[in-house]
């Protein structure tokens, strides 16, 4: 049925892909409102969709590329806010807020995947070290049910909106519609967009993205199970290729690489100043980098 609506909607005029997302948005909604009573019923409470910003004067978003090898350590936690998702645990445990999106039993790979992140965030000890927060909540693969189960007593959850983006046509508009939301986290192709849209909404004004690399293994290596599990882990395997992640070029052909192009033009015209780590990183071609 996806590949059906996304086939489909390609050759639509741009505003009927934009009714089709926010029809789509709707829909999800009204489940979200569902899984927020199921949720806050077993005792999970919500988090704001942007936080009163710090006196820390960047915001540093931790991807998990691997150019994060080169970036991390030059991070100065004292003048920096540092936001964690999936699986960067494995670089920084102790970020000041992490978020998380899969809770899963839709197929064995979601469910292996799961068991993975919550295992993980355990033996790091991600929970005891800061704050811990479901996002993807209105996505239907994740299930309620092991949403409540495993996190309701550990984490909190953000309300969001799952932007679908069918062309290049209809990039821009939804942008401007993802910019205009106030009260719950934006999405789009990637985590790495919403965890922008969150740094801006709490008010950063110099946001640097880290491990955003497009192709490549990991920070961690090829193998996830060796990372989360082997006691001989080694934290920088940075074996490379050139096989672009599924998420760079997008399933209708616009990816994060698109994205963030747009992007970077619209913060800049609100005085924000959205960079990359390094240059090493791929993405220091789009964004420019923070650190020389």
């Amino acid at each position: 049925m996806k590949i059906f609506v996304r086939k489909f909607s390609v050759i639509l005029p741009v505003w009927w892909q934009l009714c089709l997302s926010k029809l789509i948005i709707a829909c999800e909604n009204v489940m979200q409102l569902y899984r927020i009573y199921v949720l806050e019923k077993a005792g999970m409470c919500r988090l704001p969709a942007s936080l009163t910003v710090s006196n820390k004067p960047v915001c540093h978003l931790l991807g998990s590329g691997w150019s994060l090898n080169e970036s991390y350590q030059l991070i100065d936690r004292k003048s920096s806010f540092v936001v964690g998702f999936n699986f960067s645990f494995l670089k920084c445990s102790d970020p000041d807020i992490h978020f998380i999106e899969n809770a899963s039993i839709a197929d064995a790979r979601f469910f292996i995947n799961t068991l993975d992140h919550y295992a993980g965030l355990e033996r790091y000890q991600v929970f005891d070290k800061t704050n811990v927060v479901f996002k993807n909540i209105s996505e239907l693969k994740n299930t309620v049910r092991i949403i409540k189960w495993i996190y309701a007593k550990k984490a909190y959850y953000i309300q969001d909106k799952h932007y679908r983006i069918f062309s290049n046509k209809s990039l821009r508009p939804t942008l401007i519609d993802m910019l205009s939301q106030k009260n719950c986290l934006p999405q789009a192709v990637s985590s790495v967009i919403g965890m922008i849209l969150f740094a801006r909404q709490s008010g950063y004004k110099q946001i640097v993205v880290h491990g955003v690399d497009f192709y490549g293994p990991h920070y961690y290596g090829l193998s996830l199970k060796d990372a989360l599990y082997s006691e001989a882990f080694s934290h920088n395997g940075v074996a490379r290729s050139e096989l672009f992640h599924a998420t760079a070029t997008g399933k209708s052909g616009v990816g994060v690489q698109e994205i963030l192009v747009e992007l970077k033009a619209m913060l800049e015209r609100e005085g924000i100043q959205l960079l990359s780590a390094v240059p090493q990183s791929p993405s220091a071609k789009i964004l420019g980098s923070y650190y020389e």
